[in-house]
């Protein structure tokens, strides 16, 4: 009962900050961050969730990438539903391979799974408020269907960009775009 109970706290959080994101309500706090420490520490919170699946969650970090400038908590919040999502979609046994790369102007965190991937028709969508992909794979699956849609506006407010690359039965690459600070 605590963990559900918890586990809808955060959504009405998530939810309230949507709206503050959306009527422009919500400053953010800028700091220069080191997007490998949310990384590293998003990896050892969903740790135990992949090992009870008898998966695992594997990194690829470089050692300085340079910062980037944002607010940490939503950035910990957004990466964390895409780590969730990937770990919940994915076969019986997730993998989950997360890497932060320096592409140019931007730092790119690159979160790929090994589920059944996204049908082409539902990329758009998966970003909208409440949608979920309905078809007999999923239905077991719990959530409200906001994660990626908070996970875009976040990264938008940062003024970077997240890209889907997916397809049936091919497992799932989101990739955050941030700019380097």
């Amino acid at each position: 009962i605590q963990e559900e109970n918890s586990r809808l706290s955060d959504q009405v959080d998530a939810i309230l900050t949507m709206y503050s994101i959306e009527n422009g309500s919500l400053s953010i706090k800028e700091e220069p961050i080191d997007l490998n420490e949310i990384v590293e520490s998003a990896v050892a919170r969903f740790s135990l969730q992949a090992a009870q699946k008898g998966g695992r969650l594997l990194c690829s970090i470089p050692e300085d990438v340079g910062p980037i400038k944002g607010d940490r908590r939503l950035l910990t919040i957004a990466i964390g539903n895409l780590i969730d999502n990937a770990l919940k979609y994915s076969d019986t046994t997730p993998e989950v391979m997360l890497k932060v790369v320096r592409n140019g102007n931007w730092i790119e965190l690159h979160v790929s799974d090994n589920g059944p991937g996204i049908p082409p028709a539902f990329h758009d969508k998966v970003f909208e408020r409440y949608f979920r992909i309905s078809h007999q794979d999923v239905h077991n699956v719990k959530g409200f269907g906001l994660g990626l849609s908070f996970a875009k506006q976040v990264v938008e407010i940062h003024k970077g960009a997240i890209v889907l690359n997916s397809g049936s039965g091919k497992g799932t690459t989101f990739i955050l775009r941030l700019p380097y600070a």
